[in-house]
Formats: C-alpha cells, structure tokens, sequence
C-alpha cells in the first residue's frame, strides 16, 4: 500500500516538474519572438503610420518600441479558429492605414484569406509588410502551406518565422516567399532570409524586405486586355506574342526594365463587369478583381465603382467620350417666311394687330358719336364695321397704302394710325433685312453641340459596352442621368454599325489623349458621313492601368510611367501607333465633321427659296374663293328667304 501511495506522490510531482519546464520553455519561445519583431519593428518599420497585431494570446506585454506608431490588437474570439468577425476589425486598420502585420495566429492562411476580404472594403492604396511567427512550438512547421496559397502573392514583403525547438538557444530561422514565380506554381520554394539568437541577433545581416521587383527573374505577369487602338494591339506571330500601343508599350518597357515577362488573355468580354455581392464577375475589370490576371489595361477610366476592388496605377494623360451625333438637316423652304421672326416677335406683332384693331375701332365709334356731324354716311358706315377696321389694321401693318376712312379730320384717329405705321415701318423694314440673309445663305436645323442639348432632342446614342456609362452613373447630375438612361448597348458589332450607319443615332466614339480617335467599331465611313461631331464631351477622365489591389508593381510602374511622361515618349508613342494602326482618311473625316460644310455658302436663289411665299400666296387665294363662294351662298339664301317675306 505505502510503494502504490509512493508512485502516485512521484507521478504528480513529475508531472508538475515536467509542466513546469514546458511552461519556461513556452515563456521563453515567446520571449525570443517578441524580442526578434521588436528589433524587425525598429529597423524596417519606421515610414509606417499603424502596425496591427493579429494574436490569440496576450503578447507584447512588456513590447517596447520606439516606433511613433498607432498599435492595433486583434483577436479572433475562438481559440484556433480564425473567425469572419475579424474582417472588420482588419478593416478598421486598414482605413487607418496600416501597412505593418504582425500575425500569431495557429492558422495563419485563414488571416491572408479575411484580409484580403477587408482590402476591399476600403479605397486605400496598401503595400503591406507581413511577419508571421509561429503560434506555438506545436505549430511551427506552417511556412511551406503559407506560401503555397494563391493569398500569399498579395504582397513581396512576407517574412515567416520557424524556431529551431530542438536546440537550447531555440534559433529562429526567417522565410520569404519567392515573388519570382507565382504561388500556384508547382515547386515553388521559400527563400532563406537569415539566422536570429537572442544572444547573437541576426547572424547574417541580410536586408529582409529587399525589393523583389526590381529583378523578378523572369516572373510571368499574367494580363488582361483585347485589341483597342491606340491603347493596345495584340499581335501573334505563330506562338510569338507581341504586344503593342500605348499601353502595351508601357508594359513592355516595365517588364525589360525589372526582368518579368507577360501573358495576355482575353475572354471575350471587353471590359467586362463585376458583382462584388455575389463574386460574378468577367472581362478586364472582372478578371483583376477575382486576381485570375495581376493587370488589366485597353483604355481604362477612373470609374469610381470599381474604387474598392482594384488599385489604379497613376493616370497619364487624358481621354474623352464624345458623340457623333445626326447632322443638321436643311429647314423646309416653306418656312422661309417665317424665320426671320422667333416666336416672340410674331407673337407680339399679333397682339399688336389686335390692340390696333380695338384701338381703331373704340376711337372711331368714340369720333362717330362726336364729330358724326363732320363725317359722312359712307365713312360712318365702314368705321363702324369691325370686320373693315381689322383688315384695314392689317394692311397698314403691311405697309398697305391706307383707306382714306382711316384718315378723317380727327386727331385722335391720327395718333392711332401715325403709331400703327411707324410699327409697321419698323417691323417690315427688319423682316426684309433679315429676310435677305435667310434667303440667300442655306439654313439648317441646329446642331447638337453640347449634353443638354442632346437630352432635349430625345436622340438615342449606342456603344458596344456599358462600361460607356460608368462614368455618368450615381453623379447625382440629372443630364447624366437621362443620358444614362438614353444609352443602348449593341454587344453584336454588325448589328450595332447597322444602326449607326442609318444615322438616326448618336454614336459613343474615344478622343485619344493627343487627339485622335479610337479606330474601332462601329466606326465607319459611311457613319462619319452622316455624322456631326458633338463639340461638348459627354465625359472625360485620365487614363490608368487596373492592378490587383495592394499589388506590389503599382509603385514601381508609376516611377517608369512618370519617367515616360516627363520624356514626351507616351505622346509619341501614341502618334507612332496612330499612324500604323489607324485609317487616315477617317482621321480626316472626323475632323472635317467638327466644322461647317462647304454648302453653307452663299449661293444663287431658286424656287426652292420662295416657295414658301408661294404658299402663303396660294393660300391666300384660295381662302378668298372659299369666302367667295360662301358669300355667294349667303347672299342667294337671303335673298330666297326676302323672297318668301314678300310673298
């Protein structure tokens, strides 16, 4: 009984002593890896402006650093279970722009998958650094999975953390990924950094975030575009693949420049669209955002939809949407007459008809009452007629010698008629000036020259994509937002030049940055033709490349790209590709749509001018005959009914 009672006290006491060594063991694991991130912190970490910290267990105690940094702690609620509701915590830091990660999690892989879910939740531009340290000595063989996720190609600055536990100064031994080739390739390996003790630091004193981009040794860049002059020309010869224009160029020289080579794809789908509530998505924009190609280009605006799900390199230049709209048409000769007046003047001329007319008439029978001694019988009689003072009213606005009823010795009848003539003289005088100009130079409809007007026309104008929209969506502009809704998308190239070639419609045509215009369809002959060059641009924006978000290539594009830009080598770029891609004629013919035709000038007149006065003449007299005939009706009737009287 006294050995059983023994072995039971000498088993609970080696059990205490064995858990108390494997909790200095753990104690001192910890130790050493916060002592390890302090020194990384301190040395590489200094332009950040937030570090956060992603933990389940209470680390950095004691952590000192002399980083002025914000320090954010997040934690997942369940031990070992990196769970969604981290997603907005992760994001909280983002928004505060932290670009610094320190990762202790038993999963780590789940943290890369949740951050890039919080990345999208924000506009920020991120070029992260992470740093993941094993969770505990049982957790310590986590790096070869790491990199070999898709997630791990987020960023070229990842440094992963082993510890040597079985020896006594428990060396930490630090990993990169190898950005050289991409995650999913099959053998893939990490790359050794350098060697940490706690007595001896880093052993080797290597740069552990050096730049990986500026040698990518090769690295193959997957892209997304389609042909689309002068933005980009996709050419193979045999399985040699060439890449041309604007943007292909730039691409071209970034991957001489940092050793990288390319692959275009291209889906079918232009530019394509994105769902970011249900991941659908397809074409340039779709393909970046899903990270199924690292970059996008072919004439890319800055569509403030899209802001969340992909990171814009720095714009070059500037492009703009602009409409080949129906051509003014030539006015109906018949309304000849009519258009030397607006509306407001002819309305003015009828109420001052009018107004003459009671004028006349209330004068003259105020006179007949007065002075009808003065006057005689036949004068009275048509003064008092209100029929005869209209027409007569009438003809002095014509500039019609006047009746001489309408000139008794009567002052005031004077007045009224001295009043009414010199109207007249006024009014005819500027119709016949006016009149002439109508007359000799050829008149058309007015052109549709800026936005409003092409809402208040009620045209219809078509594009190949929606995409042409996107920049006029939720502006809170009501003009662009009945453009919007005036748009039709023809995705069929044959049924949508069929309907521009009737020249019924508007059509969405590019204006490159140095004045060119995409050469693509529906852009044909026969449209320009038709066609008139809208002045005002329904929009413009500069033009960029789509990255993934947070893609490590975005800083060092746009050190080439200004570099371009400060040489002049982009807008000659563009001349070069303009001019060996693109039609000259139908260059020509844009330009000559954007001015006034040859048959506006003066010419001799032909019936076709007057033929309005005809038919104001012709109408005139059969007016007459039809009052004729009337009259002759009237007449007999009345005399049928006299007739009948008598007897």
């Amino acid at each position: 009984m006294n050995l059983i009672l023994t072995g039971i006290f000498f088993l609970i006491f080696m059990k205490y002593v064995l858990s108390f060594n494997n909790e200095e063991e753990l104690e001192i694991f910890h130790k050493n890896l916060e002592e390890l991130t302090n020194q990384i912190l301190n040395k590489y970490f200094l332009d950040k402006h937030c570090i956060l910290l992603a933990t389940e267990r209470e680390l950095f105690n004691t952590f000192f650093t002399d980083l002025n940094v914000t320090l954010i702690h997040v934690s997942p609620k369940k031990k070992n279970f990196c769970d969604r509701i981290m997603v907005a915590s992760i994001a909280q830091g983002l928004k505060q722009k932290c670009d610094g990660y320190i990762i202790q999690l038993s999963d780590p892989k789940c943290f890369l998958r949740l951050w890039l879910k919080a990345l999208h939740t924000v506009v920020n531009k991120h070029i992260p650094k992470f740093i993941f340290l094993p969770s505990s000595p049982k957790h310590n063989d986590y790096v070869d999975e790491l990199f070999s996720m898709e997630e791990s190609d987020v960023s070229a600055y990842i440094i992963a953390a082993e510890v040597d536990i079985n020896s006594n100064d428990l060396p930490v031994i630090l990993w990169t990924n190898d950005y050289s080739l991409p995650a999913d390739t099959p053998g893939r390996e990490k790359i050794f950094l350098d060697k940490w003790t706690l007595k001896e630091g880093f052993h080797y004193r290597n740069d552990l975030f050096y730049d990986k981009i500026l040698d990518l040794k090769g690295r193959v860049i997957k892209m997304m575009s389609f042909t689309y002059p002068t933005y980009s020309v996709i050419e193979y010869d045999g399985d040699t693949l060439t890449l041309d224009g604007t943007e292909g160029r730039m691409l071209t020289t970034f991957c001489e420049i940092y050793n990288c080579s390319f692959e275009v794809y291209d889906d079918g789908n232009f530019w394509g669209t994105l769902n970011s509530t249900n991941g659908t998505a397809e074409g340039v924009i779709g393909s970046v955002f899903t990270r199924k190609v690292e970059v996008g280009y072919v004439g890319i605006y800055q569509w403030p939809e899209v802001n969340f799900h992909i990171d814009y390199s720095a714009s070059w230049l500037y492009s703009t949407l602009n409409l080949l709209v129906p051509k003014p048409v030539p006015i109906s000769a018949w309304k000849t007459p009519i258009l030397p007046f607006d509306w407001q003047i002819w309305l003015a001329t009828f109420v001052s008809w009018i107004f003459g007319t009671i004028a006349f008439f209330t004068v003259s029978t105020w006179a007949i009452q007065m002075h009808g001694q003065i006057l005689s019988i036949a004068k009275i009689g048509k003064l008092k007629r209100f029929s005869m003072t209209t027409m007569a009213v009438l003809g002095v606005l014509v500039l019609q010698s006047p009746p001489r009823y309408l000139l008794p010795k009567i002052s005031s009848l004077r007045i009224v008629f001295i009043c009414t003539e010199l109207l007249a003289l006024i009014l005819t005088s500027c119709y016949a000036a006016e009149l002439a100009s109508y007359l000799t130079v050829p008149q058309f409809s007015k052109p549709v020259d800026t936005r409003r007007e092409f809402v208040d026309s009620n045209l219809i104008w078509i594009a190949p994509h929606e995409v042409y929209t996107l920049s006029l969506k939720d502006t809170g502009d009501p003009i662009a937002d009945k453009l919007v809704a005036s748009c039709k998308v023809y995705k069929d190239i044959d049924e949508l030049t069929e309907k521009a070639e009737t020249g019924k419609f508007g059509v969405a045509i590019e204006v490159l940055p140095g004045g060119a215009v995409a050469d693509v369809p529906p852009l044909t002959e026969k449209v320009i033709t038709k066609s008139h060059f809208m002045k005002e641009s329904l929009y413009g924006s500069p033009c960029a490349l789509m990255f993934n978000k947070a893609s490590p290539y975005v800083h060092h594009f746009n050190n080439m790209l200004h570099r371009l830009l400060d040489a002049g080598i982009i807008t000659f770029w563009e001349e070069d590709v303009a001019r060996k891609y693109m039609s000259v004629r139908k260059q020509m013919a844009i330009k000559e749509s954007k001015v006034k035709r040859s048959e506006n000038l003066v010419k001799k007149l032909t019936i076709d001018h007057v033929q309005g006065t005809f038919l104001i003449y012709t109408s005139g007299i059969l007016c007459a005959l039809i009052t004729f005939l009337f009259e002759i009706y009237y007449f007999k009737k009345k005399q049928n009914q006299m007739h009948e009287w008598v007897f």
